[in-house]
């Protein structure tokens, strides 16, 4: 039902993280497809590799080549929080139209990644400040239609919406 597309590789651990946080939906079968966005180092390679990941180029080779009816993609270094699985399936069959946006949670500790968050969840919510960090999950046809990378201003929030 889903292809993931993680993006934005800079380290190893940040892509261990969003990866771990998608293999429970991978083992139920709502991610069917994985695709790893522009691998720099060896590394992560082997991450991508074991996780059973397509490597690809670019975000539009990603999208071009999906075969899931929907896509989520997400920067390495984000993790998606608890019931992002049900709140993307509730989403999807009552909004088959409108894409989604997650709310932020960085795979790193510390308070400085709690304040990044905060302020990026509250830019998000409050003042329409959507970032490439919250994911997002839009049906392919819709992407396709829009343009690639063209994030839609009416993206609904899926999960911690308050």
């Amino acid at each position: 039902m889903i292809s993931a597309i993680v993006t934005d590789i800079s380290e190893t651990d940040g892509l261990a993280a969003t990866l771990a946080s998608l293999t429970p939906a991978a083992i139920d079968g709502f991610v069917r497809e994985l695709l790893v966005v522009g691998v720099g180092n060896s590394e992560a390679l082997v991450v991508a590799d074991d996780a059973g990941a397509r490597i690809v180029e670019s975000l539009d080779a990603a999208t071009a080549s999906a075969r899931q009816p929907w896509l989520l993609v997400l920067p390495a270094g984000v993790r998606l929080q608890m019931n992002w699985e049900a709140a993307a399936r509730g989403h999807i069959s009552r909004h088959p139209e409108a894409a989604g946006w997650f709310r932020l949670n960085y795979a790193k500790d510390g308070a400085g990644a709690r304040l990044a968050e905060g302020w990026a969840n509250f830019g998000a919510r409050w003042l329409g400040r959507v970032t490439p960090e919250h994911g997002l999950l839009i049906s392919t046809r819709r992407w396709t239609g829009q343009g690639a990378g063209a994030r839609p201003i009416e993206a609904r929030i899926l999960v911690g919406g308050g």
